[in-house]
């Protein structure tokens, strides 16, 4: 008998270091034999004479980006604080009893604006992370969860930037509710799952800000009431490492130990006031598990050569999609509407395998994706899987400005406002560090910085044979909403 499989997903944690500063800071074996994708030019590091500084009072500020004016979400004008106060400090943690009574009013149309605002996001940001010929691995969902909570407390331009990039725009005041409510839906599937004792899926979120410096509380208040995060009170001004390292624990606690030193030495200095970081954990078992037993070495054709990697293989009943171009296989997890969707690029009538990927690969967006889930259909699968394992870290502070998110780095122009009051903070680099493994028991994955089809009643089949031995693209997503919780390429597995 084949072990009990399993599997971890460990989503992410993102980290957002806001600064003060009085002064700017710049059916089918395939037996072919294949072939990276081009890097992307890398965004000079920020000035102050890249971006305008604030406009004084009375007067126009010119709009530092090309895109279209948009009306503004947040107010313009500095918040005043909360007269009556619903903050209490426990143990230096700042904690608001502001809570969620009810469910926020969120109609299915918001929430799938939403999960095509973050999914959009998601493809926005492959092409700027993706390095030369390697591997790479990402969660794009909770990239865009911190990127909400801090744009909670942006305004001016910062919020028009930061709603543009994340394609927010659509969504008009219901953001935040909206990230509840998707939130929910998914904290949902572990008790849809009850009988799965294997299904495990959490979020944590928190922030660490300096101890004396105040703070607004309604913003408290809104990452209280709408993402469950405590203020953890900090003293970046004398013990910056001390903070770092506390933080990077949080961090590894949260993602079960698979993240460390999220945010590496020097990375946090005394200049730091305010740090934003989350973590998701997932575990389930495969749908139709992998036997050890079974597993063999076996061909992986590259770019270039081949190499041999361990092959799982399992004979099930999977939904499926083949034309003369590439081939798509939905790989579920066991419990509630959670599945690996492969897809594998191959032209049948060329051997050019390098170009075949590079083609399909600049080609994919979202509505490609979407389009192909539409179409897959349950076929019966004999499927020859490689265990692979990625492990990727990125500064994604030149991949947001490159999208147009660029008064948040500047110190003269970013308004973070609602935050403290003040116009002091800036954003001044965000990590994300990731780790996936994929095995017979499952996927272990994690990020620092995220319903078996019934397919029983089917008439027995001969099985097809599937072989994943090319490079491919894959994601992880809910399938119930549609969210990508992770998304990744793979040139060569690595064991």
């Amino acid at each position: 008998m084949a072990a009990k499989r399993s599997v971890i997903l460990i989503g992410l944690c993102c980290g957002l270091l806001l600064f003060a500063c009085s002064t700017p800071a710049p059916s089918e074996e395939l037996n072919a034999t294949p072939p990276s994708v081009e890097q992307t030019a890398q965004v000079p590091e920020m000035s102050a004479s890249m971006v305008q500084p604030a406009a004084e009072e009375g007067q126009t500020q010119t709009p530092i980006s090309k895109t279209t004016e948009i009306p503004l979400i947040f107010p313009t004008e500095t918040p005043s604080p909360t007269p009556e106060s619903h903050v209490t400090e426990e143990n230096g943690v700042l904690r608001s009893d502001k809570k969620v009574t009810a469910e926020p009013e969120v109609s299915a149309e918001e929430l799938n604006l939403l999960v095509k605002a973050n999914n959009t996001f998601a493809f926005d940001l492959y092409p700027l992370l993706q390095p030369t010929g390697e591997n790479f691995f990402y969660s794009p969902y909770n990239i865009s969860l911190t990127l909400a909570m801090l744009y909670g407390g942006a305004r001016g331009e910062t919020a028009q930037q930061m709603a543009d990039v994340l394609h927010f725009k659509s969504l008009g005041e219901k953001i935040h509710e909206a990230f509840f409510t998707l939130e929910s839906a998914l904290l949902r599937r572990e008790k849809d799952a009850q009988g799965n004792p294997g299904f495990i899926l959490q979020f944590a979120n928190s922030l660490w800000a300096q101890k004396g410096r105040p703070f607004q509380t309604s913003y408290i208040d809104l990452l209280a009431e709408y993402y469950f995060a405590d203020l953890h009170l900090a003293d970046f001004a004398s013990q910056p490492d001390r903070t770092r390292e506390d933080i990077n624990r949080w961090v590894e606690q949260k993602t079960e130990g698979k993240i460390q030193s999220l945010f590496p030495e020097n990375s946090i200095t005394s200049n730091t006031r305010l740090v934003l970081a989350n973590a998701v954990y997932f575990k389930s078992n495969w749908e139709f598990p992998f036997d050890p037993e079974l597993t063999k070495l076996g061909d992986f054709f590259m770019f270039v050569g081949q190499t041999k990697v361990p092959m799982m293989e399992q004979t099930a009943t999977y939904r499926y999609m083949r034309t003369t171009n590439y081939r798509v296989v939905e790989i579920p997890y066991h419990g509630e509407g959670l599945a690996m969707v492969v897809f594998m690029p191959v032209d049948d009538q060329t051997s050019k395998f390098e170009e075949s990927f590079k083609d399909f690969e600049s080609k994919f967006n979202l509505e490609m994706m979407n389009d192909i889930l539409d179409k897959l259909e349950p076929q019966r699968i004999h499927l020859y899987f490689p265990k692979f394992k990625i492990e990727s870290e990125y500064m994604l502070s030149q991949t947001l400005m490159k999208l147009g998110i660029i008064s948040a780095f500047a110190p003269m122009a970013a308004n973070f406002s609602a935050i403290d009051g003040t116009r002091e903070l800036y954003l001044q680099q965000m990590a994300h560090k990731t780790y996936i493994q994929v095995d017979e028991k499952g996927t272990e994955a994690a990020a620092a910085t995220g319903a078996a089809v019934g397919l029983t009643a089917l008439e027995p089949q001969d099985a097809m044979v599937l072989m994943i031995n090319h490079p491919f693209i894959f994601v992880i997503r809910d399938q119930k909403t549609g969210s990508l919780l992770f998304y990744g390429r793979v040139l060569k597995p690595t064991q």
